[in-house]
């Protein structure tokens, strides 16, 4: 149940600060600092919002990066499905109803299943996660490069965007690609509605997308 993951986590929590820790997730920290400290630690701290307010253009990959590992290492030491940690992590962090650490939970769980089907998820892999490093794909036609971490929403069109960590989606194409335009306006009305994006945002991707109306903009959003 989540009620008991967030039992562990506060256990978990409560020994971390006993201990005298309490860092920021991006940029990581050398990994010799942080050996003591909880999984679940980590991964509260990586899904705070306060964390992710803080985010820059240039920081927010990393931080990906090194929540995916926290969100994997947190499941396998509890035991718990992805959802449950992340559940539990809001709950510890007292922010169960917030929009934006719901919004990054999901982007972490979807990032960290790509991960897995790449093949990134192994001991090489999960050690350069860690770090904040993007992993090398093991196997396949791109094998041994390293995996891209790209915006669904390009900050060309959007730049309010561009360190959120849930406008991010990680591929194994190089990190010059861009989404396809009905992947962005899937997610451009997906947090219009939840107030992540704002109607000029919004409407800045309904006009790219093909067939849109030319001059005024909708005001039916469910039609796009």
């Amino acid at each position: 149940m989540i009620s008991s993951a967030a039992t562990a986590f506060r256990v978990l929590l409560a020994t971390a600060v006993v201990g005298g820790f309490l860092s920021h997730c991006a940029p990581p920290e050398p990994v010799e600092k942080i050996e003591n400290v909880s999984p679940a630690a980590r991964l509260a701290e990586c899904t705070h919002t306060a964390q992710l307010s803080a985010l820059t253009e240039e920081t927010v990959r990393s931080h990906m990066l090194t929540s995916c590992y926290w969100l994997q290492e947190t499941s396998n030491t509890l035991s718990i499905p992805i959802e449950e940690a992340l559940a539990a992590a809001r709950a510890s962090n007292g922010e169960t109803d917030s929009v934006m650490a719901q919004e990054t939970g999901e982007t972490l769980a979807r990032n960290l299943e790509i991960l897995k089907s790449l093949g990134c998820l192994e001991q090489a892999g999960m050690q350069r996660l860690r770090k904040g490093e993007a992993p090398a794909v093991p196997t396949g036609p791109n094998a041994g490069t390293n995996v891209s971490i790209i915006h669904i929403i390009p900050p060309s069109r959007v730049q309010d965007l561009a360190n959120q960590a849930f406008n991010l989606t990680i591929t194994d194409s190089p990190a010059t690609g861009e989404t396809s335009l009905e992947t962005q306006l899937e997610f451009a009305r997906r947090w219009n509605w939840q107030g992540l994006l704002d109607d000029h945002g919004f409407a800045t991707i309904v006009y790219a997308f093909p067939g849109a109306p030319g001059k005024s903009r909708p005001t039916d959003k469910s039609a796009y």
